[in-house]
């Protein structure tokens, strides 16, 4: 796939009639139609005055989805999670390459302690791409993050995500990250 920008959002049509109302009071028309690849049929009938242009579009196909949940239903979404025992001031951690000939899109982050009515010092949890901090969130129990515009990485880029246990006492501790890929 093309590389659009991260924002674009990709529209294909199916079943599309397109009716253009054209009122032409000049006897000089110049009509420019330039398609590649496709079949084209221009119909013109000039009656006192009168055109009419009909425009017929054929095996279109529409879909509309987000990137994130486009490329999931592509089957080309990701997950990885790190657990552990973590002394205090350790950290857990995660990370994923991004495969040869992908762009890795990094969609979410989450992370936990599996202490029962833990409520301890807070958590931070990190995110770097290719060891460059890009988001740092924290919490006393645990949380999550979901991105509005996905975090990218390049081919062989690694994302990684760490929490942290600033507790006194090991604490069992998850984190985890999720996204997907798109071709280069």
């Amino acid at each position: 796939m093309a590389d659009y920008p991260d924002w674009t959002r990709l529209f294909y049509l199916v079943g599309t009639a397109i009716t253009i109302p054209i009122n032409i009071e000049s006897s000089d028309i110049t009509l420019d139609v330039n398609l590649v690849g496709s079949d084209i049929s221009v119909d013109v009938n000039i009656t006192a005055a009168a055109v009419t242009l009909d425009f017929n579009f054929a095996d279109q196909s529409v879909a509309v989805f987000d990137a994130a949940k486009w490329f999931a239903h592509q089957a080309a979404q990701w997950s990885a999670i790190g657990q552990a025992d973590a002394a205090s001031g350790a950290d857990v951690s995660v990370s994923r390459i991004v495969p040869a000939g992908k762009v890795g899109f990094l969609v979410g982050v989450g992370f936990a302690s599996y202490a029962i009515g833990f409520v301890g010092p807070s958590m931070p949890a990190l995110v770097k791409i290719a060891d460059i901090a890009v988001c740092g969130v924290g919490s006393y129990r645990g949380g999550g993050l979901i991105f509005d515009v996905p975090l990218r990485a390049t081919a062989g880029q690694t994302i990684a995500a760490y929490v942290r246990n600033f507790d006194s006492a090991t604490r069992t501790l998850q984190v985890s990250i999720w996204g997907y890929d798109e071709v280069a």
